[in-house]
């Protein structure tokens, strides 16, 4: 019916009755309901994106919600927009500054201060989360971040300097999934959006993990993030030239 777009469907009142009956589906503690749940969220971002996928962003930063919910409302919400593709360019503006608020990326002195309670895995859960969200983003639509794409590497950055501790190697390594999705999306593009001091910083950042952090599956992916930036600046380099000649 939610698919299938259903007439029964389509009044804002019934509609509405529809996300409340999901939403209360998501607090179950049956996995069998929750999970259909997430599928009924996610099918009825699908099927109405420019309504709904703003308010599972929505959903997924309300206090109202437990964090087990909120990871939920998340997993309906990434399984949107790795389907939603270019159109998620047209209501970024009512996602992409819910999911950096969810990690505080607008805050470049936040990654650190993650670190300051190591009792609680909850904002570390939630920042990781949020961070494989953007990271679908950039690759299924990666204009959509464009805006605040500055920002963004800025403070990955920052998590990719992280010092040791009981929950640095989860953000590293999701820090560096992110990188290695932007430049996949942005491709050379990312060279004129991003200042040259950010991305030599970063592409230094990428060596140290990929050189020296002890998760093997981070150090794999920084050196895939480094032979990716290598690629972005040969073919920079090879356009300069090509010019100049």
């Amino acid at each position: 019916m939610v698919l299938a777009k259903s007439p029964a469907l389509l009044s804002a009142e019934r509609m509405d009755a529809a996300i409340a009956i999901f939403t209360d589906m998501v607090r179950s503690p049956d996995s069998y309901i929750y999970l259909n749940a997430i599928r009924g969220l996610s099918s009825l971002a699908d099927a109405h994106g420019r309504r709904f996928v703003p308010v599972l962003a929505e959903m997924y930063t309300s206090s109202s919600l437990s964090l087990e919910e909120r990871l939920r409302v998340g997993e309906a919400l990434l399984q949107s927009v790795q389907r939603a593709g270019p159109m998620l360019a047209d209501y970024a503006s009512d996602v992409v500054p819910r999911l950096l608020a969810a990690i505080h990326l607008n805050d470049a002195s936040s990654a650190p201060s993650l670190l300051a309670d190591e009792e609680s895995s909850e904002p570390v859960v939630l920042v990781h989360s949020a961070l494989s969200i953007l990271s679908a983003v950039a690759q299924a639509c990666p204009l959509a971040l464009q805006k605040w794409i500055a920002e963004i590497t800025s403070t990955l950055d920052g998590m990719l300097l992280l010092p040791d501790s009981a929950i640095a190697p989860v953000l590293r390594r999701a820090a560096v999934v992110f990188w290695v999705s932007l430049l996949r999306g942005y491709g050379d593009r990312l060279l004129q959006l991003v200042d040259a001091h950010t991305l030599r910083s970063a592409y230094r950042s990428l060596r140290r993990v990929g050189e020296s952090d002890s998760d093997e599956l981070t150090r794999l992916h920084a050196l895939v993030g480094i032979e990716e930036l290598d690629e972005l600046m040969k073919d920079q380099l090879s356009s300069a030239k090509t010019n100049y000649l």
